[in-house]
């Protein structure tokens, strides 16, 4: 929530302008001898400090401080005193620069310059020109005393403001830590009770399928046309059983003493045996791979397998190439296959078969990245995935 503490001193001070210029008017009518000279002075000298010196957002009590606040404050006091001696009715614009004086020097050297202020429109203003009433030195008095108050007031409003700011902050930041964390605590539940069913039901299917696959295994004879099937189908089934435990102690979907690049160029290898050696699969790199967080890791291995697995199993191809570049801020990965390709404004993915593209779609947008492809009955497909490195990377 913004309070907008500075938007409103910013409009205090353009009603402090607003003020001075027409002050600065009154005290130049009538127009009496070189008094525009000295009005077209002060005005030149108060747009100036306004310009270059700055006066919001610093905390009142470090004001003062420099030199350049210094000067602007004795140039307008300066300019103040070249207008009471052209007009007597320069005495009105005490009070705006007091109340600037004081915004560029602060309670404490503020006060000094206000009360020379005050001193030079009782002596100027009132005193040498034969008018020492108690109205003419009551008025720049009580003009200073109000200044000190208004500005001294205003600026505690303000510091009340950015504290009561600083603490809607706080608030808010503590908000979304709470938000993160709740939504840590129900994803790790959410995995806890998938690791659980995943260890009751596929875990405990993979171990049962490989045992029965090293069964069979002994049962061939030397030679026997089904032995390289099978030894694939007891690969596939250990890799299986393997990710599975690794997902249940909550590790990366592939091995931790292997490369992103090395689990790739793994997956191509597998997807090129289901093949039957119909389909060969070229991996090339591009770039030093970074260390990489294990979601964005495990999500470009999951992507790859996916759709090398449709590569394999649906698109017919004799070739295709996996393509990994890495860039200071990203990853590119490019799959390409010469295989029979598809219509994308046809195409309706089923749980039976088909391209996956829904899930690569989701992949994608959850690891912030976007996607692309190109296909065409016929003429093969292309695939063009770009995700972010960012905070992933390190």
């Amino acid at each position: 929530m913004e309070l907008g503490s500075e938007r409103v001193a910013r409009r205090l001070m353009a009603g402090l302008d607003l003020l001075a210029g027409l002050l600065l008017v009154v005290a130049l009518m009538p127009p009496t001898g070189w008094a525009w000279a000295a009005g077209a002075a002060f005005a030149t000298c108060w747009v100036v400090v306004r310009l270059r010196v700055r006066v919001l957002g610093e905390p009142m009590d470090a004001r003062g401080g420099s030199w350049l606040a210094v000067a602007a404050a004795s140039g307008l006091l300066a300019c103040y005193v070249l207008v009471l001696a052209a007009s007597a009715s320069g005495m009105w614009l005490a009070f705006p620069v007091m109340l600037l004086q004081l915004h560029l020097l602060g309670p404490r050297s503020g006060v000094v310059a206000v009360t020379l202020t005050t001193v030079a429109a009782v002596v100027l203003g009132a005193v040498s020109r034969g008018e020492a009433g108690l109205g003419y030195v009551l008025g720049p008095v009580v003009g200073a005393l109000v200044a000190v108050a208004s500005v001294v007031g205003l600026e505690s409003l303000a510091r009340i403001v950015a504290d009561r700011q600083r603490a809607l902050d706080d608030l808010e930041d503590a908000q979304q830590r709470l938000l993160a964390a709740e939504r840590d605590r129900l994803r790790a539940e959410e995995r806890a009770n998938l690791a659980r069913d995943i260890h009751d039901t596929l875990a405990q299917d993979f171990a049962a399928v490989e045992l029965h696959l090293r069964r069979a295994a002994t049962l061939l004879a030397p030679g026997d046309p089904a032995a390289p099937s099978v030894a694939l189908a007891q690969q596939a089934t250990a890799e299986g059983l393997a990710q599975a435990r690794r997902f249940l102690a909550g590790g990366p979907g592939h091995r931790m003493d292997a490369t992103l690049l090395g689990a790739v160029r793994h997956a191509a290898e597998r997807a090129q045996a289901d093949s039957g050696g119909r389909t060969l699969i070229e991996v090339r790199a591009m770039g030093s791979e970074p260390a990489l967080s294990a979601d964005l890791a495990t999500g470009i291995l999951r992507m790859t397998q996916s759709a090398l697995s449709n590569v394999v199993r649906h698109a017919d191809a004799t070739s295709a190439a996996v393509t990994l570049t890495w860039e200071p801020d990203r990853v590119l990965l490019d799959i390409v296959d010469d295989g029979r390709g598809f219509d994308p404004d046809g195409h309706t993915d089923t749980t039976g078969g088909g391209f996956g593209l829904p899930s690569l779609r989701s992949r994608v947008r959850d690891l912030g990245g976007t996607l692309g492809f190109e296909s065409q009955p016929g003429e093969g497909t292309a695939i063009a995935i770009t995700l972010p490195l960012g905070s992933e990377q390190g």
